[in-house]
């Protein structure tokens, strides 16, 4: 190599936001976001991507929890959280339905098809809930 080149360093972009709705979210300064739209439109990404960069901002202090009413719903998310998170170097425990970033980040996943399932979240010390489709059923009275 000569004096003043740098050395190429191959790496996997793990997910890019759509332009749109992913993109505002990302650049969203508000803690609270209620990102909404019709089916396939995105939203599973865009809170999936929104996490990885929170992640990485916070490092240890990012701990997050991923909720969904079913479990069908759950394993999808998780799936797709793969494909996202495992080329960035995060580590996926699947007894704990947990991602590990190298950084100390964590997200778990978990799937609440009754309110009383809520209770074993309560007092967590989590930066947030990702969730979707409370609208179309009865917000549960923690939400």
């Amino acid at each position: 190599m000569a004096d003043g080149e740098e050395a190429a360093t191959a790496y996997t972009i793990g997910w890019e936001p759509q332009p749109g709705p992913q993109t505002a979210l990302l650049a969203c300064p508000v803690f609270e976001v209620f990102f909404g739209g019709a089916r396939g439109g995105g939203k599973t990404d865009g809170m999936l991507g929104e996490w990885a960069s929170h992640a990485d901002l916070h490092a240890k202090n990012a701990v997050g929890l991923m909720v969904r009413r079913e479990r069908v719903q759950l394993l999808e998310t998780i799936e797709r959280s793969r494909q996202i998170y495992g080329p960035i170097g995060a580590r996926y425990n699947d007894q704990d339905k947990m991602w590990r970033w190298p950084n100390g980040a964590r997200l778990r996943f978990a799937y609440l098809e009754r309110d009383a399932d809520a209770d074993a979240f309560r007092g967590t010390a989590t930066r947030g809930c990702m969730s979707r489709s409370w609208a179309r059923s009865r917000a549960p009275h923690w939400f």
